[in-house]
């Protein structure tokens, strides 16, 4: 660094990291992350970042993965999409079970498991913080207090166990929100993806990835070895990702998609832009 670099710096530092300086750098920081929230679309919130738009993008009797069915808000919207499918949902908290009862009981075109996914079958410890961030992991991004209210061993079974109990041959859309052990998820899909029998796969990649060790270049290469593609998803359209290491932004909640590679759904719009900014 020259001298006018080191001068340069020190100057800049020394006008924000004061209380007023700081002022105006948190309010930096705000408007980036809204247009980090908005415009490249890091948002979970299923009302505005295309989910409600990929469940329209299926077929009208599509055959619908729930990884992570906690109180069942993806079942219920993705059959108010596409009132004729049929959703495998699937989770291990015993507080699952009841919200599956209550909600879809009675309801035919609704399956739900009580189960984990994972590569092999098995049994695992589960942690549950009654909350939505209960996981195979343990969740060591929690506040210091907010320990598992319980923690109890559960199944886990690969995604072709799950599709052979239900007798189906393909599924439309796998969606996965794993808190943290969604990579898991995704090679236990590893082996029905490779034979094409998976459309669309969506997840979610957040700071529960942290808990596992695990990054989006996991991902990446996995899907990549099954020949999928990586897309991220907005409202309307997916995006491909050329991966680099600027994506690994675990405090950025992101939503991707991966598509096969030789047999893309049409109904799919794939918006193609030379660079995507992590």
């Amino acid at each position: 660094m020259n001298k006018q670099q080191y001068y340069r710096h020190l100057a800049i530092q020394k006008l924000f990291w004061n209380p007023i300086g700081f002022q105006v750098l948190q309010l930096f920081r705000s408007l980036e992350r809204r247009v980090e929230n908005v415009a490249f679309n890091r948002s979970i919130h299923s009302d505005t970042n295309g989910e409600h738009w990929l469940l329209s993008c299926l077929p009208e009797k599509a055959v619908i993965v729930d990884i992570g069915f906690y109180q069942g808000d993806f079942t219920q919207m993705a059959l108010k999409i596409r009132p004729k499918s049929h959703v495998l949902s699937i989770d291990p908290a015993r507080s699952a079970a009841t919200y599956y009862q209550k909600k879809f009981g009675n309801d035919p075109r609704v399956s739900f498991y009580s189960a984990a996914i994972a590569e092999q079958s098995g049994t695992q410890t589960f942690y549950d913080y009654g909350n939505m961030s209960s996981s195979l992991e343990v969740r060591s991004d929690m506040h210091p207090g907010e320990l598992p209210i319980e923690t109890y061993d559960v199944e886990v079974v690969p995604v072709d166990e799950i599709a052979h109990r239900a007798g189906v041959d393909h599924i439309d859309l796998l969606k996965i929100d794993a808190e943290g052990f969604d990579f898991h998820c995704l090679c236990g899909a590893a082996s029905l993806m490779r034979q094409n029998s998976i459309g669309l796969v969506m997840f979610e990649y957040a700071n529960g990835w942290i808990c596992s060790r695990r990054f989006l270049r996991d991902a990446a290469e996995l899907l990549k070895s099954v020949n999928y593609g990586l897309y991220r998803l907005f409202n309307g359209f997916i995006v491909p990702v050329s991966y680099d290491s600027d994506q690994e932004r675990f405090d950025l909640a992101t939503m991707y998609v991966a598509m096969s590679n030789s047999n893309p759904l049409p109904s799919v719009r794939v918006r193609h832009i030379k660079t995507l900014m992590a």
